[in-house]
């Protein structure tokens, strides 16, 4: 079947001590009792299931999160909670605040336990946050599908640098590590980008602006279709509303 492969994962394991030996755990049951640990694995859970590394989720979400829940569970309930993560390193506070995500090295831990089998193991380079040695056997990835640079100026930061590691990390490229290039519609997408730039457009209008030339529709679906991961495409034009950014960023250097 063409098209691109699944992104989530059906299985996450949990260490059987996570309330014995995780202090994050124990600050965050102390600080927001069991709702917010039932929360933060109902988010992790979110993750594993749409992008397998990520969840792509922003405080104007929390709503429907409490009504996803259920249990009488409140909107600012869940924004606390989700403070808390962030505060205590239970999510990585430095993507949120740069591309909207919920991810932590141990969630991409438990992603790569489940993708041993896949032959299809491309992430993109903005969110992952595992080094070298424990990213064996991926494809790291910018944005736009272009595999990152060889000299190392693009790995993590606490990755080694060294040639012998850096050929573990880059694998040679196959049919199933190439760029999502349309095809199989049902696995595109489409509808989840095309809502998250009219939530971007509204906040122009809303501002009394109209988008630059070249930030049309069509213009971010034919980009996306070339992203190692187009769903990455929706969750940046969310970044660019929260932001009231009035242009598209990726267009823009696009077109540079």
């Amino acid at each position: 079947m063409s098209g691109k492969p699944k992104a989530g994962i059906s299985y996450a394991g949990w260490n059987t001590d996570i309330f014995e030996n995780d202090t994050k755990i124990d600050e965050l049951i102390d600080a927001q009792g069991w709702i917010g640990f039932s929360i933060y694995f109902y988010l992790c859970q979110r993750a594993y299931a749409s992008d397998g590394y990520f969840y792509r989720w922003s405080y104007a979400n929390a709503a429907t999160t409490a009504r996803r829940m259920g249990g009488g569970i409140r909107a600012e309930t869940i924004k606390a909670v989700v403070a808390t993560c962030l505060q205590i390193g239970l999510f990585e506070r430095s993507l949120f605040d740069r591309v909207g995500v919920l991810t932590s090295k141990g969630i991409q831990r438990r992603y790569m336990e489940a993708i041993q089998k896949r032959s299809y193991k491309r992430v993109d380079h903005n969110i992952w946050l595992l080094n070298v040695e424990e990213s064996k056997g991926l494809d790291v990835c910018t944005l736009n599908g272009d595999s990152l640079p060889e000299d190392g100026d693009s790995l993590p930061e606490d990755a080694p640098k060294s040639k012998s590691n850096k050929s573990k990390l880059y694998q040679s490229k196959s049919k199933e590590t190439t760029p999502y290039a349309g095809g199989a519609d049902d696995l595109f997408p489409k509808r989840e980008i095309e809502e998250a730039y009219e939530e971007w457009l509204n906040m122009l209008r809303d501002k009394g602006a109209e988008p630059p030339a070249g930030d049309t529709l069509d213009a971010v679906l034919e980009y996306a279709r070339s992203a190692a991961i187009p769903a990455t495409v929706a969750s940046v034009l969310r970044l660019y509303t929260s932001r009231g950014q009035m242009n598209i960023g990726f267009l823009s250097a696009k077109r540079r």
